[in-house]
């Protein structure tokens, strides 16, 4: 990783040096302006080939284990308002079939434990409690034999969220799971089922007691439910 930054950093550097800035500013402001964004792209795609391999060898070597995490979905692309919460199925299904190239999916479980592969392993994920995650997901998950963790944001399933802030302020806000929905994902055997809080609240801007409260409400709903 090391050491792939490091010659990344020096092709930069050399790219930077004073003749060909020189050179750049000498010519037309728009001219000058093309030939970098050019150079930039450029250096974006070839440093992408050389160092993708690199990384990919050394998480073999190491075992290492990646998450994969997605919130809901999107008909078309740019249909959801909000830029990079939603994926289409056709693209989602596309992700997988690349990753899986490169190693396998494992359930969250086997991710912690002893039974994780050797090699490239992923975990899939989807965060907070979309309806589309029983609708769109699971059909696609039992199709391609993919284990997933749900993070569900237990006051959004509850219905004491009518909607999350992010979705608010996006003025969109998609249907979410209702408890009827998560116990029939629970009781699935490639589904996983984690809190993702309470109210969604960003963590690290409470304290101690807040943060405490957060977690251990969130956890009581869901060990209520799953009674």
């Amino acid at each position: 990783m090391f050491c792939a930054r490091f010659w990344i950093k020096g092709i930069k550097r050399n790219l930077e040096a004073e003749p060909i800035k020189r050179a750049c500013n000498s010519l037309h402001p728009k001219v000058s302006c093309l030939w970098s964004i050019s150079m930039n792209l450029w250096l974006k795609k070839h440093l992408y080939h050389l160092a993708v391999p690199f990384l990919v060898r050394r998480a073999r070597r190491n075992n290492l284990c990646f998450g994969v995490s997605y919130h809901r979905f999107e008909s078309v692309p740019g249909a959801d308002p909000k830029p990079g919460m939603a994926v289409t199925p056709e693209l989602f299904r596309k992700h997988i079939e690349i990753l899986r190239e490169l190693g396998s999916f494992i359930s969250i479980d086997d991710a912690v434990s002893e039974k994780r592969p050797d090699g490239i392993s992923f975990v899939l994920s989807f965060d907070d409690g979309y309806r589309d995650n029983l609708t769109i997901l699971l059909p696609i998950l039992e199709e391609l034999n993919v284990p997933c963790c749900l993070y569900v944001t237990s006051g959004l399933v509850s219905g004491e969220l009518t909607a999350l802030d992010h979705d608010k302020r996006a003025g969109f806000c998609p249907p979410v799971l209702n408890p009827a929905d998560l116990k029939a994902l629970s009781a699935h055997p490639l589904m996983t089922i984690g809190s993702h809080t309470q109210n969604h609240v960003r963590l690290s801007t409470l304290d101690a007691g807040a943060l405490e409260a957060e977690l251990k409400t969130s956890r009581d709903w869901f060990q209520k439910k799953a009674e």
